[in-house]
């Protein structure tokens, strides 16, 4: 892009030059016609350059004029920007083809799609629906074939428990929950920082489907802070393809989302 630029700049710099150098040739043509010929007549010179002068002034205005969109074309090739091109192959809904445009989103456009998909969800719903409406938002937005959140408990145990799931569920009888430092859930809430696992084990976990069991090879597992950097909780993301830095920097940004969600219940409950 930046060779083509140059080489454009290069033209219209020539073509500036030439033009220049043609106007003004052309504007001494008729005097030098006359001096070739020997015709020293002033009266006659005098009508020979009132006849050109009209057109010499209709070819600078030209001239003029196409240095001027000469001068457009090259600051706009400068500021030209990547075509954005989306592909959409045959799907039958129209739900299908906005999942698929949510996919090829600039990182910009995707936070703010996403944002605009949490505040439309129903804020009427007890506290574990919404999470797991936004948890199912996170997985859509992400392409993660499993997800699950873990809720800081507000007590003098330091614990996380288990609220909600995405092709991940555990008996109602059952309760999950993993101690500050234990297991890599809970290693992840005492760190306070992210644990990335690519090519894990298929004994690890598998997803059950109608078409069999597969197991995922990439598991994100992120923290939920605050403002002042206090473990909310836990967020597990399960994917089959590998995360790029982009990916996981948009789903850092959904994890801080959900936070302000943890955030606003809990000063909710204060008041």
């Amino acid at each position: 892009m930046k060779r083509k630029q140059f080489w454009i700049g290069m033209l219209s710099l020539l073509f500036a030059l030439l033009s220049t150098y043609l106007t003004f040739q052309f504007f001494s043509f008729p005097e030098n016609v006359l001096q070739e010929v020997n015709i020293t007549n002033h009266s006659t010179i005098e009508k020979v350059n009132n006849i050109f002068r009209f057109d010499f002034y209709l070819l600078t205005i030209d001239a003029l004029l196409l240095l001027i969109l000469l001068y457009i074309l090259f600051s706009a090739s400068m500021s030209l920007k990547k075509t954005e091109i989306i592909y959409i192959p045959k799907y039958y809904g129209k739900a299908d083809i906005e999942k698929y445009q949510h996919k090829e989103q600039p990182l910009d456009r995707k936070i703010d799609t996403f944002k605009n998909e949490i505040e439309d969800l129903d804020q009427s719903l007890p506290s574990e629906d919404q999470l797991q409406n936004i948890l199912t938002q996170i997985c859509h937005f992400n392409d993660a074939v499993s997800g699950a959140f873990y809720q800081a408990q507000n007590n003098d145990k330091r614990l996380v428990r288990f609220m909600c799931g995405f092709a991940f569920s555990i008996p109602d009888s059952q309760s999950l929950t993993f101690e500050f430092g234990e297991g890599l859930v809970g290693q992840c809430a005492k760190s306070k920082r992210p644990i990335h696992l690519k090519n894990i084990s298929t004994e690890y976990f598998k997803i059950i489907s109608g078409l069999g069991s597969h197991s995922p090879s990439n598991l994100l597992i992120l923290p939920i802070l605050d403002q002042e950097e206090k473990t909310l909780g836990v967020l597990e993301l399960a994917f089959f393809n590998e995360l790029s830095d982009e990916n996981i920097e948009f789903i850092k940004i959904c994890a801080s989302i959900m936070a302000e969600k943890l955030e606003a219940d809990f000063t909710n409950s204060l008041d």
